[in-house]
Formats: C-alpha cells, structure tokens, sequence
C-alpha cells in the first residue's frame, strides 16, 4: 500500500533561495509513491521505483528537474533504474532518517549522500558523480565510507551563513548525553567533525528519532523514543549546537518525527502513546512554556490495527510549497 500524505496547514514564507528550494521538487517514498512539487498545485507521482519503510530522499537540479532518489540502501536514478555501483549502501530502509543528499557546492555533477543504518547504527557517506553514465550519475567508489559507529537513525541538513556550503547534522547514541556531529560540506569536500555534547536527564532508550531544522537553518529539534523533546541553536557559521530549551512529553510517549514551519513559530511532533493511539500536535516556540502551549491536532486508534497493519501518524515534514505535510 502506498503512504498517503496529507496537508497539515499553510505557514507564511520565509526568504530562501529560489534554486535550493526547487532542489525538493520531487519526493520519493513509502511503496513506490511521490509528490511532485513542480507545479502550482502539486500532484501524485507513482511513477518511482523504490520501496521504503520509513526514511528516504531525493533530489533535483537546480531547475527542478529530478536527478535521483535513496532509500539509504539503493540509488535510482531520474529514469528510475538503480545506479551502476547504487546497490549495497550502509543504509537501511526502516531507519527513520535512513539518507540524505547534499550538492557539492561548485560542482553541479557531484553530489553525497550520507545514510544512516537501522542494524548496526552506522553513519557513512557516497560519493556521487552525475557526469558519468551519460548524465544519469553512478556511485564512485568513494562509498560507504564510515564517519562514526553507534550511530541512531537521525541525519538532517542546512546551508552554511554564506549560503553556499551546507551542514549535515548526526547524532551518536549515549545513554546520558546527547552528542551531535556537524558535518561541512563545501568545495573541498567533507571536513571533520564538530562535536558538540550536553547531559541530559532522562536516559536515551533508543536510536529511533528525528532531526529538523528550521528553514532559516537556525534552530535544531531533536526528538526521539523515550526522551523528551530537545530545541537547540545551530550556528551556521561554526556548527556549534547550543541548548535553547525542552519540551516535555506525556509520560511512556514515544515521540517520532518533528517538522518546524517556515516562520519558525511553530514545533510539531508526531508521536505514539501507550494506550493505542498515534498523535499529531502542536507547539507553540514563541510561549512562555512551550510544554503547556501543545494543541493535538489529530489522533489514530490502532489498537485493533489499520487496514495495511500500521495506524501511526509517521513522519512529517516541510515542503518547498511551505506547507507542512504528514505520512498517514
């Protein structure tokens, strides 16, 4: 079955560079579905080849024309056949982050992609190069290529301050502290590691979580299994993650996947309860005390199960027609 995606609300639009936001005019996930963004009123895309259980990504020109998409296992490309050398990556499928693709800046034919797996909670990186096989892009041999083990399933990214460069942010599962790599990408390649760490505490039960940035690339939230929800600053210039605050979670929830919208006011979550019901909700990032502010939005009671065997509210996510979209 298909994931379906529903729209949640419509946020004002902040400034971001036109090019970059067309870089997400095609999504790729769940059982061979899709959303093309790339015109006016986006519509379904079911033409893409790929079978995901949770994380996935894809990519497009500057332009908005696809060039591939991963499910952290495989890359297809904009034909939607598999990459030479695109099988066999670290990544895996049911990792709630499993992959994300960033350009090389200066280099319109190279790209990385950086996967993150669910078994042996690894983070690595591909090497792309889209000028080979005819424009369609093969994998190099600069693949898999390990930059930390106990790893979780969470990778996001943003551009660096001068708008040309980019970070991808992981993190590194501790039972009492929460530790974060950036990652610079830019001309030269991927830079060493900016480890930045804090204590926490309640204790970190699982790798499963997410990682989102705001659009403006300067705000953090970390959610995951059995934690509380955690809001940092991210400096776009050094990498450095600062704490900002906390959002408290209902006791024995289990927080997934977290979206902020475009004017950066607003946190949502995605979430599962004890008693049988997955959550939607809201909270608001301006208040007083951002834990008293939520509003739940939606609910699902998958106590007796979904017709496809899954009633969660899964992942959530912005999308470059600045709306806030939701994987039932």
């Amino acid at each position: 079955m298909r994931h379906l995606f529903t729209i949640l609300t419509i946020f004002l639009t902040v400034s971001v560079a036109h090019g970059q936001m067309k870089r997400a005019n095609h999504w790729y996930f769940g059982y061979q579905a899709g959303i093309d963004f790339s015109t006016s009123i986006p519509k379904s895309d079911t033409s893409g080849k790929m079978e995901t259980i949770e994380g996935s990504c894809s990519i497009s020109d500057t332009e908005g024309n696809l060039l591939f998409y991963s499910n952290g296992e495989n890359v297809w490309n904009k034909n939607n056949f598999i990459m030479p050398n695109g099988k066999g990556l670290f990544g895996n499928q049911s990792s709630s982050q499993s992959s994300i693709i960033v350009p090389t800046p200066s280099n319109n034919s190279i790209y990385y992609l950086f996967t993150t797996d669910a078994n042996t909670y690894s983070t690595r990186y591909s090497k792309i190069d889209m000028s080979l096989n005819n424009g369609l892009g093969d994998v190099t041999s600069i693949k898999n290529i390990l930059l930390y083990n106990s790893g979780t399933e969470e990778l996001a990214g943003t551009m660096h301050c001068n708008a040309k460069d980019y970070w991808v942010v992981g993190r590194q599962n501790s039972q009492d502290t929460l530790t974060f790599y950036s990652y610079l990408v830019n001309p030269n390649g991927i830079s060493d590691s900016i480890i930045s760490k804090f204590r926490i505490v309640n204790s970190l039960k699982n790798s499963v979580g997410c990682l989102a940035f705001s659009q403006d690339g300067k705000t953090l939230c970390f959610s995951s299994f059995g934690t509380d929800i955690y809001i940092f600053n991210f400096n776009k210039e050094t990498g450095q993650i600062t704490f900002k605050d906390y959002v408290s979670h209902y006791t024995n929830e289990q927080v997934y996947a977290n979206a902020i919208s475009p004017d950066g006011k607003k946190l949502y979550i995605t979430s599962w309860t004890p008693y049988g019901y997955s959550m939607l909700s809201q909270f608001d990032l301006s208040a007083s005390n951002i834990t008293a502010s939520r509003l739940n939005i939606d609910s699902v009671d998958y106590r007796n199960g979904s017709p496809n065997g899954y009633g969660f509210i899964g992942q959530i996510r912005l999308a470059p027609d600045q709306k806030i979209y939701v994987c039932r």
